[in-house]
């Protein structure tokens, strides 16, 4: 009883908020959270910018297994970070999304853009994505995907179509994650994700990018560390990997 009436007080403030931006409120879906996140999520009214371009999805994102990077040496990459080789910091366990002990990924000073190159193992399906930016304006306020795409600059990026953008809210507490275009995110080897502008930062930080998915038996022949847990898929047996966390049931 108690969840649903949280789940009635989140929607009605949803709903005041729509109507105080003067555009209908997109698909937003809740999901059950553990006892400690009630309060601060009675407390929280998250709002969804843009359009049908990306849907926003309020999530407790430890609800189900993730994507692990579980071997140091992560083949991925980013373009106009500040720190080299920093890019490796923001691919961690859901649990230590919020730890920036280890780093953060940060665009150069006066320039916020970020592009992020991330290779897979084998093919994967990705369902969604979960960024974790940061405060003060740095967190990117705009993500868009290209899939199978090797070398991709940021002329290419800006002169290419994608296959999805989002526009995004300052997520610091990494509670949302953002729907993909199911169908469109299938047999994907290599993913790069392109974060054009921020909240009004001189520089863009991310401390987390989270992928959620299945890991199809397809290998890659390439040289790319990125792991993931392994999970029993009831409807097959096989195997299915999760990241960022917990899937909704939107489709």
């Amino acid at each position: 009883m108690e969840s649903l009436a949280l789940m009635k007080r989140m929607m009605d403030c949803l709903m005041e908020s729509s109507l105080v931006m003067g555009r209908p409120l997109g698909p937003v879906t809740f999901i059950s959270t553990s006892d400690s996140e009630s309060e601060s999520m009675q407390k929280t009214c998250i709002k969804q910018r843009g359009s049908s371009r990306g849907r926003l999805v309020r999530a407790n994102l430890k609800f189900l297994p993730s994507f692990l990077l579980l071997q140091k040496n992560v083949k991925v990459s980013a373009l106009n970070e500040a720190v080299p080789g920093s890019v490796k910091s923001v691919f961690k366990a859901w649990e230590q999304r919020l730890n920036i002990s280890e780093g953060h990924l940060e665009s150069n000073e006066g320039d916020p853009e970020l592009l992020v190159f991330i290779p897979f193992t084998s093919d994967v399906k990705i369902k969604s994505i979960s960024v974790v930016g940061g405060a003060d304006g740095t967190s990117p306020s705009k993500m868009r995907a290209f899939i199978n795409r090797e070398g991709i600059d940021f002329s290419d990026a800006q002169n290419m179509q994608s296959i999805q953008e989002w526009d995004l809210v300052e997520n610091l507490q990494g509670v949302l994650e953002y729907q993909t275009k199911y169908s469109r995110f299938q047999g994907v080897g290599n993913l790069t994700l392109h974060f054009p502008e921020n909240f009004g930062g001189d520089a863009t930080q991310i401390h987390y990018i989270g992928l959620k998915g299945e890991a199809t038996q397809l290998k890659r022949d390439v040289v790319a560390t990125i792991v993931y847990e392994l999970m029993p898929n009831p409807s097959d047996h096989k195997t299915k990997a999760e990241g960022g966390g917990g899937l909704s049931h939107v489709e």
